[in-house]
């Protein structure tokens, strides 16, 4: 069995995270992927996360109906903070078929260090051209942040299949209508001003996003305060239906 790794805090876990894993699971011959709830970044204050357990436990509710989706909480018996390259030396040496991702890479030389410790898939907040072509020399999947038709371009030429573009609220959904125009094989998925509603997705895909990112809007709390998982199931769901319908027309 080849299974995938996602690492993140998922603080919380949103549409972005799964349509990428999806798009893995889809398109690549990994049986599994797992999304690697980290207990503490080394980048980030405990005091700025959900509690551990409640992180997995939306991680799990996002992913129980995908059958190649699953969550894992393998670091939270590890040393923290929670360094990725000690996870990946512990997991290579524990399971040395896995098939292994990292998101969050800033520069080619960690891509570099991740891949020459088994990463096979490379996941950024922003495009840069020397993780391009770090990745593209060594035939890795690379899901860039883009801002500008220029840097889409760009990551295209790069190798890239699937790019983000944020902060959509401030690009809008014509700012993808343009680009589908003279480039209608780009695939772009707009994170940050996507709404938990019928309205704002058949906006996005219409305008011809390829997917969407949601996440904090997803995250309905109770009248205490706590992150009510229910209703934030429900709302997934009725969003998935959304999606489902929107991409088949």
């Amino acid at each position: 069995m080849k299974i995938g790794l996602y690492f993140g805090t998922f603080n919380p876990i949103h549409v972005g995270h799964l349509t990428i894993a999806n798009h893995l699971a889809e398109h690549s011959d990994l049986d599994q992927i797992w999304f690697v709830v980290t207990p503490l970044s080394p980048f980030k204050k405990k005091s700025s996360l959900l509690d551990d357990y409640q992180r997995l436990e939306m991680v799990y509710r996002a992913t129980k109906d995908y059958t190649k989706l699953k969550p894992s909480d393998i670091e939270f018996n590890l040393p923290q903070p929670n360094y990725t390259v000690n996870t990946l030396a512990y997991l290579q040496e524990k399971y040395p078929d896995l098939a292994l991702g990292i998101g969050s890479i800033t520069d080619g030389s960690s891509a570099s260090l991740y891949i020459q410790l088994g990463a096979d898939f490379i996941v950024t907040p922003v495009f840069r051209e020397d993780i391009a072509i770090v990745c593209n020399r060594r035939k890795i999947p690379f899901f860039p942040g883009c801002g500008s038709l220029t840097e889409i371009a760009k990551a295209e030429e790069m190798g890239c299949e699937v790019v983000k573009l944020f902060p959509g609220s401030i690009y809008g959904s014509e700012f993808i209508k343009a680009i589908k125009g003279p480039q209608p094989w780009t695939c772009i998925m707009p994170t940050g001003g996507v709404e938990p509603t019928e309205e704002s997705l058949k906006d996005w895909f219409n305008a011809g996003a390829f997917c969407v990112g949601i996440g904090s809007k997803l995250m309905i709390k109770d009248s205490t305060g706590s992150y009510n998982y229910t209703e934030i199931e429900k709302l997934v769901k009725i969003c998935t239906s959304f999606i489902k319908e929107l991409k088949v027309k």
